[in-house]
């Protein structure tokens, strides 16, 4: 039987930790012993880099380089209009964070029938957060326009998974999570 402990690993955002006290289970791992896709029966499905509990919720954190990203995009759709290219870049990124967020869940689902605790298994099918994690050279202000991103990303999941299952979409800068999240990562 599996036991979340096998997963614990330190929060790492840009290849840095985030803060040496802030633990969370590792869910995109690939070393045999870590990897939570495998163990819950699945191969190597789109899923978050991390979970962890607070408040008695799941928070999925998907940690990126946004403003590395949204470059990428941006320059394969240079040969748009403005405004085709921003539909398109909004567009790719709540087609990525949606098909974490289902991965996660799914993960998770299927994890809770391998755990040997049931305390466990019953928390990770509880509700859920989900974080987008950005780290890099995009500041707390730069972020702030992207309150639309995380509208649409939260209004696209939740037109699925209803907020009995999905809570809160947070775009939120990588080092602050040390701050925001309990260094405990253990289902209340």
């Amino acid at each position: 039987m599996t036991r979340l402990a096998e997963f614990l690993e330190e929060v790492r955002a840009g290849g840095e930790p985030v803060n040496p006290a802030l633990l969370a289970y590792r869910m995109d791992g690939t070393s045999p012993q870590s990897n939570m896709r495998a163990r819950a029966g699945l191969g190597t499905c789109n899923c978050c880099d991390y979970f962890t509990f607070s408040g008695g919720t799941v928070v999925l954190i998907e940690e990126t380089r946004l403003a590395a990203q949204i470059e990428d995009i941006l320059r394969t759709l240079a040969h748009l209009q403005d405004g085709e290219r921003n539909r398109h870049l909004l567009r790719s990124l709540k087609r990525e964070n949606r098909l974490k967020a289902y991965g996660s869940l799914l993960v998770l689902c299927r994890l809770g029938r391998e755990l040997a605790d049931q305390d466990e298994a019953a928390a990770v099918s509880g509700t859920a957060d989900f974080w987008l994690a950005f780290s890099g050279d995009m500041d707390h202000d730069d972020a702030r326009g992207f309150d639309h991103v995380r509208a649409e990303l939260m209004d696209d999941l939740r037109s699925v998974l209803t907020p009995a299952v999905v809570q809160d979409v947070r775009i939120v800068p990588a080092r602050e999570l040390g701050t925001m999240l309990p260094s405990r990562p253990l289902p209340d």
